[in-house]
């Protein structure tokens, strides 16, 4: 009985962390709407050069303690991104992320689908460019 228990517990923690969200078609991005927080529009193009800067909108990313900082590590070996041009933007509390939003200043070409590829597969689904300046 035990063990039946343990099992749907298992297989109810499997489905309730899987990735719901239909993957982005290959060689672009696409355009989505994330609900609660407003339509968010992903930008087409995939590659953007140095002296721009990219908003990328990460909804997976919840805690500014180990969520954050694996998001930003995994964009620092990107190539374009240097450490210091990664910055969460402003939160209201210190202790949650309540913006989940990303802002980067590009030093180098940078391949968006490969970044966001490259966070979805350190556990945050869904991530995308939702601004370039």
């Amino acid at each position: 009985m035990v063990m039946r228990i343990l099992s749907v517990f298992a297989l109810a923690m499997m489905i309730g962390c899987a990735d719901s969200a239909p993957s982005a078609p290959e060689g672009g991005s696409t355009t989505a709407s994330t609900a609660g927080e407003g339509n968010v529009v992903a930008v087409t193009p995939a590659s953007y050069q140095a002296g721009q800067s990219v908003t990328l909108h990460v909804p997976n990313m919840h805690c500014p303690f180990a969520c954050y900082p694996k998001v930003k590590e995994t964009l620092e070996k990107q190539d374009g991104i240097e450490a210091e041009s990664i910055t969460l933007v402003e939160q209201k509390d210190e202790a949650s992320i309540d913006d989940p939003r990303i802002i980067v200043k590009l030093s180098g070409d940078f391949d968006s689908d490969k970044a966001i590829k490259a966070i979805e597969e350190v556990g945050f689904a869904n991530a995308q460019i939702v601004a370039v300046e």
